[in-house]
């Protein structure tokens, strides 16, 4: 096996989540793609040898990673002004959130199962003595390369909950290419992992959740028309042509019954002073899909601002709102809670409405719960009643719904799914 040792000198590692659209969050562990992008920085400090280019050009195509990573503590979130050089000066001196954290061990390995030859293994050991820092420039690290086996405390897994950034076979060329244009490198497919000292937990249709912020709040009730709007703003900014579960239709304009991309309202819900105010809107990725394949069709909508229409935008995510951060959604609880009323299957004439629920339940690819509460309006303060502009013809509800084992988001449910309905909330 080959491991990547890192050891943070000072104790302290300055590491934030700004490249997915949660500033002021720390990430931990380093992403394995971070890690990379600092060891070809670091061989690009002296002139790179050809055993080195290979070196690297070998380790991008590997499997992602085990990681073993101690728990953390994290620092306070500081707020610094500086000018960022845009030419509109109303831009110009926007706060940056300077997120830290303490480890309780300072070093973090990453292990993967192959082992290079020795002059690629020798190559690697030159890149990664050069390599001084791992996130911002205060982070200071000591890097080696090691043989031998620890204990990982995260591993890839698919239906893994924590989604981290993964180098991919071409990640160097696509870096090498961004640093000549000028650009900023654009973050790495995603791949799931898995904390081996958590208890398991189950995963419905979607793994992942993509938020994105609205430049103007619109009103809960509004779901329906906003999340169709923004639909079409999506789907005009794809690429053609459209892999189906993308656009959820197949090639000859039916409707895709296989899992395809949702998006929902990311509301301000759930505590004592919610407003019900939806701030962003998320995309739901389908477990299904290669995280490889999800970057590329997506990055041509997630890269730019669109506007929905005159007055409102959508784009990256800048503010400070937990509404709008991808964890608010996907935290693992037992018990969840509709947000929006879910819609069921078909009215309830023949069934009862708990059977087209439990179906309902089943087609999302959730397991049978342990108990089902249903509700007239959600179980969140902020929450929709059964108020609806522009609703769907179908028979809805709200319900408080509890499995036996921990459940980890996003979770929607019912009919509207993929539209912004049926949409829950881990209740803790």
């Amino acid at each position: 096996m080959l491991g990547i040792t890192v050891e943070y000198v000072a104790g302290v590692a300055h590491l934030d989540r700004q490249a997915y659209d949660e500033p002021g969050h720390v990430e931990w562990p380093p992403h394995p793609d971070r890690l990379f992008m600092a060891l070809v920085a670091a061989m690009y400090r002296g002139e790179p040898q050809p055993a080195e280019l290979e070196a690297l050009s070998w380790l991008e195509g590997q499997q992602p990673p085990a990681i073993s990573a101690s728990p953390t503590n994290d620092r306070s979130t500081l707020t610094a002004y500086w000018p960022t050089n845009d030419k509109l000066y109303a831009n110009r001196n926007k706060e940056k959130l300077l997120a830290a954290t303490c480890p309780d061990d300072p070093c973090v390995t990453y292990w993967w199962d192959e082992k290079p030859k020795e002059e690629l293994l020798e190559a690697l050991r030159n890149v990664t003595s050069r390599m001084t820092y791992l996130g911002r420039s205060e982070s200071i690290v000591n890097c080696w390369v090691e043989e031998g086996k620890r204990t990982a405390a995260w591993i890839p897994d698919d239906q893994g909950v924590l989604k981290m950034r993964v180098p991919y076979q071409g990640r160097l060329s696509e870096l090498q290419a961004f640093y000549a244009a000028g650009n900023r490198p654009q973050p790495a497919a995603w791949h799931g992992y898995r904390n081996t000292h958590s208890p398991e937990t189950i995963q419905g249709e979607w793994s992942q959740l993509i938020p994105l912020e609205l430049g103007k709040p619109v009103d809960l009730r509004q779901v329906c028309p906003l999340i169709e709007a923004v639909r079409k703003c999506f789907l005009a900014a794809c690429e053609e042509p459209m892999p189906s579960w993308l656009s959820g239709h197949t090639k000859n304009g039916d409707r895709l019954q296989a899992s395809h991309v949702g998006l929902v309202p990311l509301a301000d819900v759930g505590n004592p002073y919610s407003s019900g105010i939806v701030y962003g809107v998320g995309l739901m990725i389908p477990k299904s899909i290669d995280a490889v394949a999800a970057s590329l069709a997506l990055a041509p909508f997630l890269e730019k601002t669109s506007w929905i229409d005159a007055k409102t935008s959508i784009g990256k995510v800048e503010s400070l709102r937990k509404t709008v951060f991808a964890d608010t959604w996907c935290r693992a609880s037992k018990t969840w809670g509709t947000v929006t009323p879910i819609l069921l299957p078909r009215w309830p004439k023949q069934e009862s409405v708990d059977s087209l629920l439990l179906k309902a339940i089943e087609q999302a690819e959730l397991p049978v719960p342990e108990s089902i509460e249903i509700l007239q309006s959600s179980p969140h303060r902020g929450g929709l009643g059964m108020e609806l502009v522009s609703p769907p013809n179908r028979y809805r509800l709200h319900a408080t719904i509890k499995w036996q084992s921990s459940l980890a988001g996003p979770v929607a449910i019912g009919s509207g799914r993929y539209k912004g309905l049926g949409f829950c909330k881990a209740i803790l």
